[in-house]
């Protein structure tokens, strides 16, 4: 066993220092977690909320593709070309919808900014650029927004052309206004989603979760669990075998004081006294009577 721990260790020793390094990360990423509390009354969306956010934009992809790709189908392309350049431009469209999402940021943030940091409270200090300014960003979004814009008048104009060639110029109105549609429901339904402090609180969330699922993984490491047994089976036969040996070592006195005890006329009646003189008889003294036996 103790040559199956030694042979463990440079592994457990391995282990246990990535241990401790993850045991730091849970350490940091738990307190800013906890430090993300005082962000609470920030926040807007409420839990749960994710997942009506992607299942919103799915449904919004798929329907758009669709459209775009029964036309390009009908006008002979290849299925899977056809497929393939619906999902793009349906994607554009999405995407360029996404963009409500930023603008809400910019809505929100200019509803809390502190114009001097060291007005907020001290817990909300560590996130004061959520509460920061920026005089800059306004004409990236203006660009931004101009941008997404274009893209959603270009696809609602190509669906239009698309259409009409294949159908009439009417039934090319109504797909391209199904395409702008699109792009202005995924418009509004970022700008409902959008919530740039519970987004800051759910990855803390998030990090603190990864790491410690990182730990307990770690914690169940194989070599680290066999060392482990094996250092402790190894203490135990040792510390069996050291009460055994003292067991036996006092069984031996045990057999000794027995022999003593049977033989009194050889080796005395007792511990030596020096109230007990060698001239009585039948009273001789155990020490010397030891001695004779040794010798």
């Amino acid at each position: 066993m103790l040559a199956e721990a030694d042979s463990l260790e440079p592994h457990a020793s391995t282990e246990r220092r990535i241990r401790d390094v993850q045991s730091q990360a849970l350490d940091s990423a738990c307190h800013a977690f906890t430090a993300t509390n005082a962000l609470a009354p920030y926040r807007r969306r409420k839990g749960g909320a994710p997942v009506m956010h992607w299942a919103t934009k799915g449904t919004l992809l798929f329907a758009d593709s669709v459209g775009i790709s029964s036309a390009l189908i009908w006008l002979g392309e290849e299925p899977m070309l056809a497929v393939m350049t619906s999902m793009g431009a349906a994607t554009a469209t999405v995407v360029a919808g996404s963009i409500g999402a930023d603008l809400r940021h910019q809505h929100d943030k200019a509803r809390r900014v502190v114009e001097n940091p060291e007005d907020l409270d001290p817990p909300l200090r560590p996130f004061a650029h959520l509460f920061r300014p920026e005089p800059q960003r306004n004409r990236l979004m203006k660009l931004a927004g101009g941008i997404a814009s274009a893209i959603a008048v270009t696809v609602a104009t190509g669906i239009f052309a698309l259409r009409s060639v294949v159908d009439e110029p009417m039934v090319g109105m109504v797909f391209g206004g199904i395409a702008a549609a699109i792009a202005a429901a995924s418009f509004i339904e970022s700008w409902a989603h959008a919530d740039d402090i519970a987004d800051h609180i759910d990855a803390a969330r998030s990090s603190y979760q990864r790491e410690q699922r990182s730990l307990q993984k770690l914690s169940r490491n194989g070599a680290l669990r066999r060392h482990r047994h094996a250092a402790s089976e190894a203490a135990s036969i040792q510390a069996e075998y050291e009460a055994r040996g003292e067991a036996a070592a006092r069984r031996m006195t045990a057999l000794k004081w027995g022999i003593y005890r049977r033989n009194p006329a050889v080796l005395g009646h007792g511990e030596a006294s020096p109230t007990i003189t060698p001239k009585q008889v039948g009273r001789v003294q155990r020490s010397s009577s030891e001695s004779r036996m040794n010798a």
